[in-house]
């Protein structure tokens, strides 16, 4: 519903009652993230583990506050490395770090640890994800799109498959698939009547209004533009829960390109680094790719990157 700010109060006065009770503390970890109270997050996720040390969610969301919020990705792979050795049966902190390795551009270490967690846990449908995203980052569109679209049969309703799906539809030259897709996903964005958009649905706006822009409608874009923007900036731009680039894919949508790349540039610089390879591929991108800036910006956190890719391989795993 887009109430951050009374979610959190929930959550606190949940502790209250049980002060002693992990997963309460946990929630209340997520909510100040997802405020932009990051300090204070970690805080209270190092609450919950003292409460309880055997619960591998709460390691999980430091890792994610670590790279996602702090831009510490060293330390974060180094907790889901400690973590695989710690709860061997658990399939969470091996694709967890699959992950990381996905963002550290470390595509051959991330290949093989997926292909171990995919042995050992098949139906695991984290590792679907993964699967999917390893083509995409290589430009191997077809395959991306293929694992996308049978993930999908599984989980019809999942919204970062069909975002994915419509970044490599469109990268390979064709977003009316996509399109087709995201119509019966989210009718309410396409009509007859008036749109239906409030914060539970907002998120989607920019990959339909991007699919709409690509496909020669884009009044129809704005349209969902204008009905999405007041609930999607949300309290902070770091962390899984932050708005990321989002106010990016609007100014570019909006063909505000200055906006767009200095948005862009703010966003580097703060740390943002959520999903940032996918992200900087999605369609809404496409009036700004040529751009220097947007170049340099890659670059730059290409840079980053490296630099703790090169930090951890100073430092023994454990």
């Amino acid at each position: 519903m887009g109430r951050a700010d009374e979610a959190l109060v929930r959550a606190q006065r949940a502790v209250e009652l049980d002060p002693l009770s992990a997963i309460a503390n946990l929630t209340v970890a997520q909510m100040l993230a997802g405020v932009g109270r990051f300090s204070d997050s970690e805080t209270r996720v190092r609450k919950a583990i003292e409460i309880d040390p055997a619960m591998p969610g709460a390691y999980l969301q430091l890792k994610t506050l670590q790279a996602y919020a702090l831009n510490d990705f060293v330390a974060a792979v180094l907790l889901a490395e400690s973590l695989m050795a710690r709860f061997p049966s658990d399939p969470a902190p091996q694709l967890e770090l699959v992950d990381l390795r996905l963002h550290l551009g470390d595509l051959p270490r991330a290949a093989k640890l997926l292909q171990s967690a995919e042995a050992r846990w098949p139906n695991d449908f984290y590792s679907k994800w993964c699967a999917m995203r390893i083509p995409l980052l290589e430009g191997d569109l077809a395959a991306a799109q293929r694992l996308a679209t049978r993930a999908l049969d599984e989980s019809p309703r999942d919204y970062a498959i069909l975002s994915l799906l419509a970044t490599a539809a469109c990268r390979a030259g064709d977003c009316r698939p996509a399109l087709d897709r995201w119509s019966k996903f989210l009718p309410e964005a396409f009509g007859p009547g008036p749109l239906r958009i409030d914060a539970s649905n907002a998120w989607s706006a920019t990959t339909v209004a991007a699919l709409l822009v690509n496909t020669g409608e884009p009044d129809r874009a704005r349209m969902i533009l204008d009905a999405a923007e007041p609930y999607m900036l949300r309290k902070t731009r770091l962390g899984y829960l932050g708005y990321g680039i989002e106010d990016v894919y609007v100014h570019a949508l909006r063909g505000r390109r200055i906006e767009a790349l200095l948005a862009l540039r703010e966003a580097e610089k703060a740390g943002w680094r959520f999903n940032w390879r996918e992200s900087l591929l999605h369609p809404a991108l496409d009036s700004i790719r040529d751009d220097p800036e947007f170049e340099a910006v890659i670059a730059d956190i290409e840079l980053d990157m490296a630099r703790q890719r090169a930090e951890l391989a100073r430092r023994p795993s454990r």
